[in-house]
This record gives C-alpha cells, structure tokens and sequence, in this order.
C-alpha cells in the first residue's frame, strides 16, 4: 500500500505535510501524533459521523478533548487512524469506488462471520482477516 493513499484518506499534505508521503515520512508524522483534524478527513471519506469515526478509535470523551486542546493524537491514537486508513485505501483499491468501499467496510459481511470490517480491523488480529477478504475480492473470489 502507498503511503499517499493513506495520507490522502487523512487529510492529504496539507494535515500531514509534504514528507508524510514517503515511507519514513509517514512514521514520522505518526510518531509526532497525527494532528486532529485526520478525523474529519477519514470521517468524511468513510462516510461516517465524527462520533462514529470517535468511537473507531474508542477514545473517552474527556480525552478527546484534551487532544483537541493539544491539536494532536498520541503515537497509538495515530497508529488506530493509520490503520483505518490502510485498509480503506486498500478496500477502495480492490472495490474500485471510494463510496463503495466504504459501504462495504460499514456493512455486516458474511465472509467475516456477519461481523463489520471496521470493527474487525480495530481487534489485534482482525487486519489480515479483513485484508484477505479484500484478496478474495480483488481475484473475482465473493464469499
């Protein structure tokens, strides 16, 4: 997966800057906390509410706010969102459609024992289950 796609779902270089691009870049930006306005621009490309997009990421309220006040998610807060955003990047590629893609990553799926994609992915092991699904996908394979 390209970091640019992934950088584009969060917000493209204007939230991340020109370097967050390149692979080193990318860690980088994660590493300094992803800054807090990634949550709108991955909202808006799933097609989600912010406090459905909130709720992904499972942070308190409260915490919320003060990452508000600090303009800025921690290291991990910033993982969760990149991880979002791979497998959205990854799910539009296969899909073809970024409105498509997102549907599908909202909806119960079968091959996923009924479960939602996004909330599969948030588990520790759930990103490879999701990501073979999407292979399955991208080879004609619908289950």
């Amino acid at each position: 997966m390209h970091e640019a796609a992934i950088v584009n779902i969060l917000g493209g270089e204007r939230l991340l800057g020109k370097n967050a691009t390149t692979f080193d870049g990318f860690i980088a930006a994660l590493k300094k906390g992803l800054p807090i306005k990634t949550l709108d621009a991955l909202a808006g490309t799933l097609l989600l509410k912010r406090s459905e997009a909130v709720a992904l990421l499972d942070i308190p309220p409260r915490t919320l706010a003060r990452r508000k006040k600090e303009k800025k998610f921690t290291e991990g807060e910033s993982n969760r969102l990149a991880r979002i955003a791979r497998i959205t990047a990854r799910a539009t590629e296969a899909i073809g459609d970024s409105a498509k893609a997102a549907r599908w990553l909202r909806a119960p799926n079968r091959a996923l024992g009924g479960k939602i994609p996004l909330s599969v992915i948030m588990a520790e092991n759930g990103l490879p289950e999701v990501e073979a699904v999407l292979g399955r996908i991208e080879h004609g394979i619908h289950s």
